[in-house]
Parts: C-alpha cells; structure tokens; sequence
C-alpha cells in the first residue's frame, strides 16, 4: 500500500512540477494560486487553492483543509492523494496550500538561537492571519462548511501543535507530522500544561505522526506532550501520537494522518424522492417520499437550495399544487450530496388513451449488439434481430454485454387515474404518449418513479435499453394505481398493433411470426391463449 501511495505520489507532482510559477489565477495543474494582502503581515501572501472534482457543477458546500509550506513540490501530491482517496475513504475538500514568505519567523512559536528570523511573536501574528483574514477569504470566495483541517510538517507541525494550544477555535482538526516541538519545547509544554486541564470539554482531533529514528527535537519531546494529554484528556477530544520506522517528516504521514482523521469514513448517500416526478389533477394531493440512508435529508418545497438549515424529512411530504421538491443529505460540518429534485404540476385532466389498430398481445422488440456513447432516444440500423416478447424481458438477448434493445408498442390502463411507474435498471430510457418519462444511468441498478394521471385505455410506449459491461443490469417496470398494489407490469397489459404489412421478421432462420420469452419461442397463432 505504502508503495502504491508513494508512486501515485510522484506522477502527481510530475504533472504539476513544470506549472509552479506563482502570477495570480495560474494554473498549478492541481490547483489555483491566488494572492491576499495582508494588513496583519504587511505584505502579500500566496496561496494554491484546489477544488474537488465538479465543484462548479455540483453546488456543494466542503470542508477545507489549510496545509503549510505551499510552495513544497509536496503539495501536488497531497492534493493528489486527497482526490484520490475521496470521497469513499475521506471527504471531499477544497485544499489551499499556504505558501510562505519567511518560514522562520511565521512556524516557529518562540526565538531559536541559530534561526534567523524567528521572533516570539512571529507564530501569533502568522495565527491571527490565519483566522482573521485567510479563512474568511476563503469561506467568503468559495463554498466551504464549517469544518476546518490544518496540516503541517516538521516545523508546520509545530504550527499546527501552537495554533491548537493557543486558538483551538480557528480549526477543527490538527495533523501534525514530525513536529519539532525540541526548538520551542519551553513555551510548547508550558502551554500543554496550562491547556490540557481536569474538566475540560473539547470537541477537536489531534493526531500527529513521526519516525523513531527522527530527529531528537521530535523523538525526545513529543513522549512529553503525550504525557501532558494522558493525564487529562478533554472530553470530546479525539486524539493519537503514533511513532513508525522511519526518520524525519515518513514518507506516508499525510496518507496516514489524513485517514486517522477519518478511520470509519463512508461517502455521505444522495437521497432519492419517490417519485421523481409526478402530475395531480385539480384537488388532489400526492404524496412524496424521500430515501437517504443515515446522514439527515434537508429539503425544501419552494424550489430553493436545501441547506443545513432547512427542514429535516421525517415523512412524507403532501404535495397539493405545482411546485419543486429538492432534497440533500447533510453530513453536518463534512460533506453535503449535491441536489436531488422532483417537479410536480397540476394537470387539468388525464393524458388520453389512443385508439390502437387490431391491437394484439406482446411487444415489439428490435435487438442490437453495438454499443453507443450515450443511450439514444431511437436506436436507428438494421437490428440483428426483432420480433414480439409478452412483456419488457432481456431473455431476448444472446449475450450479457455489448447490446442494445428497444421495445414499442401499447400500455392498456385498466382504470382511468393517477399511476406511479418504477423503472428499475441501470441504463434505460421509457417513453408513455410520446414523452420521456423515466430515465435510468448508472453503474448499479436504481429505481426511478414517476406518478402519472392515466385515462383508460391504450397509451403507446417505447423503453430502450443497453448494457456495456455491467454485469448486475436488469429492466423492471413496476406501476401502483387505483386497485393495483406495486408489482411488475403483467404481460396482459402490453399490446402492440398488428401491421398490415405482415407478421414481424424475426432473427434469421426464424420460419413463423413468434413471440420470444425466457430464451423460449411460442408460436403466436397456438401459444396467445395463454396471455388472454
């Protein structure tokens, strides 16, 4: 694992190693550099700021994790591993590398002999940069949540130890790898042991990560400050100090840290509403339902963005007139799901039901084995094979991947009234009456629900499906409605029209016009009776 890290590693620095110049809006491949004038510094600073994947699209809030020494090649391959591990092992994050303009004198919390530059208060200035003007450029020019993560290495691990022994409001979180606490030991143990008191209640995490052959300003003082932090642990506060083989700054810490973080870590599920659209007629209300799975579900019914702040679901939702029902799950301070919407509109009176011509039983089916880049709405060419199933089955199919199929023909509605139709696949498109009314795409099969008022009667339908190489794909259309309890639409309710142009052909050597069922063939003209 450690090796497999380490050289994702370096092919992200690699590609970001040739674009480190510092100009405002340049790209670093990874990230973004921006600058700040500081009025607390007096000067101007630099920061690299990278955002998760899609972020312009998705309309997420994330949190944000500040790591030190920003201009260290090291950073594009902290960025690297972030994205890579997120969001199934840790959050997604926005990241701003904070690049420095004198190291010395910002890192360190107190005069060193021999370092130039450091200055005792050169830590606190540096902190109060951080929070007062840093952070609030961030959280006012991106869109960030509340939780707040400080990484640093070496002497920005000592930062990061000071920034929580001075300020523990400023962050969340403190990951700290190899900090040479040694230069500054008098005033860092002084303040661990006025910090770390009987009684006290702290809700942050503190993890730090150094080698045991490290250098002796990290080997002989960080046994100290685990010592302070045992005797009295804050409640609340999550905390470990782990030495590995290894020497200064291992390899693996921030791999290592940032999983600390985040040891039982699962992505955060987007919710579904039930249905995901729906028509009601004058003085009716529908019923919408929401599935998330543990985190809350925030939604709203007046179609503005969900936040944290909005309602919790906690039950259906009635629905008594047009409007949009959006939905997110929230997992508080860390991560968000982008929106998951459902329009509903009042309808004046039900979709009509068409006249069909000789209708007869079974669909009209036309299979393909090609594949295209996205499921089209018709599939156009001449099919490998076609001809009539009893109902919407892949028992049509001669293989389990690389295929295409699409089905015509009627829906009879037994009871005129609003229906709920599920489709269940991974990769589908349904038409009723000539409209796109359900839509499937995705790597696992999902159901997708959408409540229609129907008149009695025939209503022509379309579904299209394919399958590349997803081994689970299935295509199940369900419907509810009056006297009907969800379950699978019978093979009585479909009909296609028989042409005047003669029987369907089917694949080559196919002799009669049949339908085709469960890999089995029934000759029409005998085997009908059994669907009447």
């Amino acid at each position: 694992m450690k090796k497999a890290l380490l050289v994702l590693g370096a092919l992200f620095m690699l590609s970001a190693g040739a674009a480190y110049s510092q100009d405002e809006g340049d790209p670093l491949a990874v990230a973004t550099y921006r600058k700040i004038s500081s009025k607390i510094l007096n000067e101007e600073r630099t920061i690299a700021v990278s955002l998760p994947y899609l972020y312009d699209r998705l309309g997420k809030r994330y949190p944000v994790l500040y790591i030190l020494d920003g201009e260290d090649l090291s950073l594009a391959s902290f960025i690297g591993m972030a994205r890579f591990f997120s969001p199934h092992k840790i959050p997604e994050m926005i990241i701003v590398g904070v690049l420095n303009s004198n190291r010395n004198r910002d890192l360190f919390a107190a005069k060193v002999d021999g370092l130039p530059d450091t200055d005792e208060d050169g830590a606190i200035r540096f902190l109060d940069f951080l929070s007062r003007e840093l952070i609030p450029y961030v959280d006012t020019h991106y869109r960030t949540s509340p939780h707040r993560t400080i990484y640093g290495q070496s002497a920005g691990g000592q930062f990061a130890l000071f920034s929580l022994l001075t300020d523990p409001e400023v962050f969340d979180a403190y990951l700290a790898s190899s900090p040479v606490i040694g230069y500054s030991d008098q005033v860092m143990l002084n303040k661990a042991e006025a910090f770390f008191q009987p009684g006290k209640i702290l809700n942050k995490s503190l993890y730090v990560y150094y080698g045991k052959t490290d250098y002796r300003s990290v080997t002989e003082k960080i046994p100290l400050l685990e010592s302070i932090i045992s005797k009295n642990p804050p409640q609340g506060f999550a905390w470990k100090i782990k030495a590995v083989d290894g020497t200064h700054v291992p390899r693996e810490s921030f791999h290592e840290l940032i999983t600390m973080l985040y040891p039982d870590w699962s992505p955060v599920q987007r919710p579904t509403i039930i249905p995901s659209q729906g028509e009601l007629l004058k003085g009716e209300i529908l019923s919408a339902r929401i599935i998330g799975g543990p985190d809350p579900v925030h939604y709203t019914v007046d179609g503005e963005e969900p936040s944290a702040r909005s309602p919790v679901y906690a039950g259906p939702i009635p629905i008594d007139r047009a409007t949009t029902l959006k939905a997110r799950s929230v997992r508080p301070g860390l991560q968000e799901t982008r929106t998951t919407e459902a329009q509903f509109k009042v309808i004046d009176r039900l979709r009509p039901s068409r006249k069909a011509r000789a209708p007869r039983r079974g669909l009209r089916f036309r299979y393909f084995e090609r594949q295209n880049f996205q499921l089209p709405d018709r599939i156009e060419g001449t099919p490998k094979k076609s001809g009539l199933v009893p109902s919407i089955d892949l028992g049509i199919r001669d293989r389990s991947e690389i295929y295409m199929i699409e089905y015509d023909g009627y829906i009879k509605v037994p009871k005129s009234g609003r229906y709920r139709l599920t489709l269940r696949s991974t990769s589908a498109k349904f038409f009723l009456d000539q409209d796109l009314v359900i839509a499937c795409d995705g790597l696992a099969p999902q159901e997708t629900a959408r409540d229609l008022c129907l008149e009695s009667g025939y209503h022509p339908l379309r579904m299209i499906t394919d399958c590349l190489l997803e081994p689970s794909h299935v295509l199940e259309l369900f419907w509810e409605g009056p006297g009907i309890g969800r379950q699978i639409i019978p093979a009585q309710a479909f009909y296609h029209e028989r042409s005047d142009a003669g029987p369907v052909p089917l694949e080559a050597g196919a002799k009669d016009d049949k339908i085709l069922s469960d890999h089995k063939r029934f000759d029409i003209k005998r085997n009908m009776k059994t669907f009447e």
